[in-house]
Parts: structure tokens; C-alpha cells; sequence
């Protein structure tokens, strides 16, 4: 239960901080806004507490938590931008990030929990480098709010490192969690996975929204990383709904005619149609099947949705046998 709480509470935080945007396309305007300022203002609060924390870096401070890994900036010689503190990716990449041995789960956790805190590091040097110019230059001007200028002016490197920090901490944390499972266990691998999943992701850029890797991998690396996506995703597919029903999220909260947890999903979509508020016509008078539908209708078999069998009217009716045929044979 102790692993079950703690990685509900990552894939919350993970959610709860990237699809802010999509999750208020579900409510009113005024929610939209208040959540997306939340957001801006929870980027902004994380940026400007790593600004804080490269400054401690350059001065050789202590650093609390995360942002330890911003400790090499205290070397002047310390360079991220030509590739100082970025991991060595083991040989043969793609077969070690898709490998199912503790060996390769080790050696690709390690590594990928690596590369995001090389990725942090890139991306906090450039903010407060870019925050501290854009300072610099407004107090020598004479600006009377100096701290503002800077802010807007490096909103967008500010927003990208307070990303590029959090997904290190979600890929930390995971799978720090993830080897805490017993180790001889198949929950291990099917989380070590996910986790493997959810960070390529990001390099490759499936989630289409995460800060850039520009310029901090090499063709060898990205071919890996695409190869290695597509084979953990066919790996993973056997256990994906036992992922989702990890969850354990009620048909109450779920509220939706596409999942129930007696596994009935075509019966329960069918009958969420069937009763749909939709189905009248212009007087108000309920209709079994709507006018749009009356077309297709000859061609739908009411039965095998409810059943999943085919009756004999059904198999007689127009293109029936061939139907028949094909379900068979497992085509349909």
C-alpha cells in the first residue's frame, strides 16, 4: 500500500502539473483561467527558487534536496554547455533500455535519472545566466523595477527550466519508488518500464509539451531512444489495463460509458445511446432509434452488441454471412 500511495501521488503530481491546460478544457472559463494562472505562478515561484539555487551553486552553498545536482556550477572551469556532467550512455543503448535483467533496469534507471539532471542543470545555468543579463542591464538603465524586467523578459527560459527541474524530480522519484518493489517481482519490471516509457517520452517528444533536448543529445542517442520507445510500447501492452485499473478510480467518479469495472464496456456504451437524452424527435417525443442513424440501421445487429453473439436474423440480413464469416475467423 506504502508504494501503491506514493506512486498515485507521482502520476498526480505529473498531472496535475502538465495538463493543467487540458483538464480546464472541461469546465467554465473562469476556472480556465484561475487554474492556468495557478500554473504560470507555480512555474514562476519554482524559477525563481532556482535562480536562488544556481546563485548558491556559483558561491559553493549548501543545496537542499534536487537541486544538489546544480553543485558543479561552484567549479568557474565547469562547463554544461560543452557536455561537462552529461552521463556516458552505455553501449548498445537500445537494448539496454529495453532489457528486462536488474542489470539493465539498473544501469537504465541510473542513466535516465542522470540525463534529466544533466538536462535540469543545462536549463537552470542558462535561466539565471539570461535572468542575471536582463537585471544587469535594466539597473544600469536606471529601470525602477529591474526584478519585473528581467522576469518578462526571460519568461519563457524561466517557465522551460521549472519544467525541466520538475520532470527530473517526477523520473528521481519514480524510480527511486519503482526500486523499492521486491526485486524478483513482476510488478517490478512492468513500473521499471512505465517509468522507462514515461522518460523517453519526453526525449523523443511524445508529450509534445516538455522542454527542449536540443543540442544535448546526439543522432545515436535520439535513434536509440525512438527504437527503444517502440519496442517497450508493444512490451508494455499486455499489461496496460491493469495499469489503468491500478488506479482503482469508481464507476461513480469515472462517470463514463467507455470503462465500468465489470469490464462490460461495449454493453454499457450501447445502452448509454440507447438512453441518451438525444434520442427525440421535434415534437420531444422519444425515439428508439434517432433519424441519423435509420440509415445504417438494416446493417447493425442490436443483439451481438448486447450479447456478443450473432443471432440467425442477424447472420440472414444483407452481408449477414459474410459477417458471420469474417467474426469466425477472428477479422472482426
Amino acid at each position: 500500500m506504502k508504494i501503491k500511495h506514493k506512486l498515485t501521488l507521482l502520476f498526480l503530481l505529473f498531472f496535475s502539473f502538465f495538463f493543467c491546460t487540458a483538464i480546464t478544457c472541461t469546465i467554465i472559463t473562469n476556472m480556465q483561467n484561475i487554474l492556468i494562472l495557478l500554473f504560470f505562478q507555480t512555474a514562476l515561484q519554482t524559477a525563481k527558487f532556482l535562480i536562488k539555487s544556481v546563485q548558491a551553486a556559483k558561491s559553493n552553498d549548501e543545496l537542499p534536496g534536487t537541486t544538489k545536482i546544480l553543485k558543479p556550477l561552484g567549479n568557474p572551469s565547469f562547463d554544461p554547455y560543452s557536455g561537462d556532467g552529461k552521463p556516458i550512455a552505455p553501449e548498445d543503448l537500445a537494448a539496454v533500455l529495453c532489457g528486462s535483467d536488474m542489470k539493465s533496469e539498473a544501469i537504465t534507471s541510473k542513466y535516465l535519472k542522470d540525463l534529466f539532471a544533466y538536462r535540469s542543470l543545462v536549463k537552470c545555468e542558462q535561466m539565471a545566466s539570461h535572468y542575471e543579463g536582463s537585471y544587469v542591464a535594466a539597473t544600469k538603465a536606471g529601470q525602477k523595477d529591474p526584478t519585473g524586467i528581467a522576469r518578462n523578459e526571460n519568461a519563457r527560459t524561466m517557465q522551460t527550466a521549472a519544467l525541466s527541474h520538475v520532470r527530473y524530480f517526477v523520473v528521481e522519484k519514480y524510480f527511486e519508488e519503482v526500486e523499492s518493489v521486491p526485486a524478483d517481482s513482476a510488478e517490478r519490471r512492468v513500473l521499471h518500464r512505465l517509468g522507462v516509457i514515461y522518460a523517453l517520452s519526453d526525449v523523443v517528444g511524445l508529450q509534445g509539451n516538455g522542454p527542449s533536448w536540443g543540442g544535448l543529445l546526439d543522432s545515436k542517442e535520439v535513434n536509440a531512444f525512438e527504437y527503444a520507445v517502440d519496442r517497450l510500447m508493444k512490451m508494455l501492452r499486455p499489461d496496460v489495463i491493469a495499469l489503468v485499473e491500478s488506479f482503482d478510480i469508481s464507476d461513480t467518479i469515472l462517470n463514463s460509458a467507455l470503462g465500468s469495472s465489470d469490464g462490460k464496456v461495449y454493453e454499457k456504451l450501447f445502452n448509454a445511446a440507447e438512453n441518451s437524452a438525444m434520442n427525440v424527435d421535434d415534437e420531444g417525443e422519444r425515439v428508439e432509434v434517432p433519424e441519423c442513424l435509420l440509415a445504417v440501421d438494416q446493417y447493425i445487429s442490436r443483439d451481438f452488441l448486447r450479447t456478443g453473439r450473432l443471432s440467425q436474423d442477424d447472420i440472414g440480413k444483407v452481408g449477414g454471412a459474410k459477417i458471420s464469416t469474417q467474426f469466425s475467423k477472428g477479422k472482426l
